[in-house]
């Protein structure tokens, strides 16, 4: 269970980015049903009481008046309450509890959250993962298998031109089109492919000697072992 200090968390300055800055208690309740906490009981607790309109509807009286909005129970201290005195009276209820996070800075609640076995935690802190959950959730999402190749220096030539943007300062060749560029690249891995080149033919001197030594006619091409297993592959 979720316990949350309504007017502590929203007079928070300098937390929450600009897109999130200057929250109401409708975008908090938005907030939170968009974070990790959307599947837990969350009750925000605010000092005074409702409007005139839900006043008249929720027959005002002396006791705190609790309302369901957006999947979050907003609860109201009432007239001559406090909403510290109901989130005290909360953690007195459910003391011993392992599973309710109290959210406020105030030092009296977070007092009374650790005598009473609950977790505090600090409205920044929760402005923060607030914010966490929400850019998490609205950032977009790259197709499966996608992945950003920058453009090479051509190609944005190329583009550029496409939509009338000039050309690139570093750039002032006719651009071509990635489809020419790529032809090119695979023209040249082509061309880069390693060809076996003759290598020199090491004579051995002594052999040399021992033929002439020996008067016998012998021609040195016979003796060539890579031109003997050309000729005579194996079977």
């Amino acid at each position: 269970m979720l316990i949350i200090d309504a007017y502590n968390l929203l007079n928070v300055q300098g937390v929450l980015p600009m897109h999130l800055a200057g929250l109401d208690l409708v975008e908090l309740v938005s907030l939170i049903g968009h974070s990790r906490h959307a599947s837990d009981r969350v009750l925000v607790v605010c000092d005074g009481h409702l409007s005139h309109l839900a006043e008249r509807l929720s027959r005002q009286t002396a006791d705190p008046v609790q309302v369901q909005f957006g999947g979050v129970e907003l609860l109201f201290s009432g007239v001559g309450s406090e909403a510290d005195d109901v989130i005290e009276a909360l953690l007195a209820h459910h003391a011993g509890s392992n599973d309710v996070l109290m959210v406020s800075s105030d030092k009296r609640l977070v007092r009374a959250a650790r005598r009473t076995g609950a977790q505090p935690m600090s409205s920044d802190a929760f402005l923060r993962r607030l914010t966490l959950d929400h850019d998490a959730a609205t950032r977009p999402r790259s197709l499966p298998g996608s992945r950003q190749t920058p453009l090479n220096r051509d190609s944005l030539a190329y583009w550029m031109r496409e939509f009338d943007l000039g050309e690139p300062v570093e750039s002032a060749a006719t651009p071509e089109t990635p489809l020419e560029n790529e032809q090119k690249r695979s023209e040249a891995e082509d061309d880069s492919e390693v060809t076996e080149t003759p290598q020199e033919r090491v004579v051995d001197e002594l052999l040399v000697r021992l033929i002439r030594e020996s008067r016998l006619s012998i021609d040195l091409v016979d003796l060539d072992m890579d031109r003997w297993l050309r000729e005579h592959p194996p079977e």
